[in-house]
Parts: C-alpha cells; sequence; structure tokens
C-alpha cells in the first residue's frame, strides 16, 4: 500500500492500488462496524519491497513516530502489524513502533 514517503516522512499511499487513499478505506470498513489495520514492516523496506519485480516499499525503520501519528490520527487505523523484514541498526523497532502508537493517544493494536 505504501509506494514511498514525502519529504517530510510522511507514508504515500499507492493510488494505483489505493485511489481513493487509506483515511477513506479506513472511514469505509468502520461504517461497516469493523476494525482496520495496516502493514508495516521494522526495517527499510516492507517483505513486498524486497521482492524484485516490486518498486521499493518503504518500512518504517526511523519513521516510527511519524508513521504511528499517520496510522492514528489521520487515516484512524485500529491495529498495526509490524512486520520482521529487514533490519533497522541501533535501535528496537519493534518497542519504537509500540512506544509511538502508545504516544498517539488512540488505542491500536500491535
Amino acid at each position: 500500500w505504501i509506494i514511498g514517503r514525502d519529504s517530510s516522512g510522511k507514508p504515500l499511499e499507492d493510488h494505483a492500488l489505493f485511489p481513493s487513499g487509506m483515511a477513506n478505506v479506513s472511514a469505509y470498513v468502520h461504517s461497516l462496524g469493523l476494525k482496520f489495520g495496516i502493514y508495516t514492516s521494522k526495517g527499510p523496506l516492507t517483505c513486498l519491497g524486497y521482492q524484485a519485480d516490486q518498486p521499493d516499499r518503504p518500512g518504517s525503520c526511523g519513521y516510527e513516530r511519524i508513521d504511528a501519528q499517520v496510522y492514528a490520527n489521520e487515516w484512524q487505523v485500529d491495529a498495526v502489524k509490524d512486520d520482521g523484514c529487514g533490519d533497522c541498526p541501533g535501535r528496537d523497532p519493534f518497542a519504537a513502533m509500540s512506544k509511538e502508537l502508545n504516544e498517539t493517544g488512540r488505542h491500536v493494536f500491535l
């Protein structure tokens, strides 16, 4: 779902896959009475980003604060699947994402 990052580091949705954007997908899922979850990875790329036939799809390494704020506050995400692809040297990315999600004030399952 992620295709890159803007100049401030915010994740950019792949509008070829999700033309209305994640906020609208989230609103639709919530309107059905369901919870909305999203996927990321602890490394510099998501697991899909490591496949040769795919574009580089950024993971959350070093962007945990920005990603958590966007997921929780802009997209109203209820759950984040943080995969283990890649390495994020010098930090504990799972702990970092957990901390940043907790600091958003929204209850998000990790």
